[in-house]
């Protein structure tokens, strides 16, 4: 504080890019976040920093700004600053913004599943009302998705199948972006990403096959695809590499 001043201050700094973060104890006054600070801890922001990694070292500090507080208040030391600056500004909650708080998701994951999925993304953006939706709203439409595809080629139905799979597959990697860490929970929904995937690369109309990049001492795992229609002979390379938030 100031800056950041609302409910969401720790995805606010990253998404604005900024190189310092921090953790206020304050007292409370009738507008928010704004009034006479008691203890204050400073944090660099990294470039690899994510909500999460960010959020952990934070409450670290705060717990050693909380401590602060207690001992000046109970020893009667606590001189409270003024939370006034030019630099103040308040920021509204993710949910005003959904999904696409930070970068336009909604668009470059929906695009490659074509128009059907429309109706998966509307639902998904008026479900998501904070960070912590995310998850569980593309969890959610995973599920149903490949509840279809297991249906559709149940029937025969393998065309209706193969693109239920491949939305399956999308919307499981989705539901992994809010998580930083490699716990079960996030493993698990990266074994569901890879399960729909395989089964999408099986029907699909073009070659699809997992595959082992070497590179140095170890390798990248990848997916290989030849163009629809390949019958032989030598054709060009590409080799795309995901950014930080994209699919691993």
């Amino acid at each position: 504080l100031p800056r950041h001043r609302g409910p969401e201050p720790i995805y606010w700094t990253i998404a604005n890019g900024d190189r310092e973060a921090g953790i206020t104890v304050h007292l409370t006054v009738p507008r928010i976040d704004a009034g006479p600070i008691l203890a204050q801890r400073r944090v660099e922001v990294f470039d690899g920093d994510t909500a999460g990694s960010l959020s952990k070292r934070l409450v670290a500090e705060g717990l050693l700004a909380l401590d602060e507080t207690l001992d000046g208040v109970s020893s009667g030391g606590a001189k409270p600053v003024a939370n006034e600056s030019e630099a103040a500004s308040y920021e509204g909650p993710v949910r005003q913004i959904g999904i696409d708080w930070d970068q336009p998701r909604s668009i470059y994951l929906s695009a490659p599943c074509g128009v059907e999925a429309n109706a998966d993304f509307a639902a998904i953006r008026a479900r998501v009302q904070k960070m912590a939706d995310i998850g569980p709203a593309f969890e959610s439409t995973a599920q149903r998705r490949e509840a279809k595809a297991r249906a559709a080629e149940t029937e025969g139905n393998l065309i209706t199948a193969r693109d239920n799979w491949y939305m399956a597959a999308i919307h499981y990697g989705a539901a992994e972006w809010p998580y930083d860490d490699s716990g079960k929970r996030h493993i698990a929904l990266h074994e569901k990403k890879r399960e729909c995937f395989s089964n999408y690369a099986r029907l699909a109309d073009h070659k699809v096959e997992p595959v082992s990049i070497p590179f140095k001492d170890k390798s990248i795992p990848a997916w290989f695809h030849l163009p629809p229609g390949y019958s032989g002979g030598k054709v060009p390379v590409v080799i795309a590499i995901p950014g930080m938030d994209s699919f691993k």
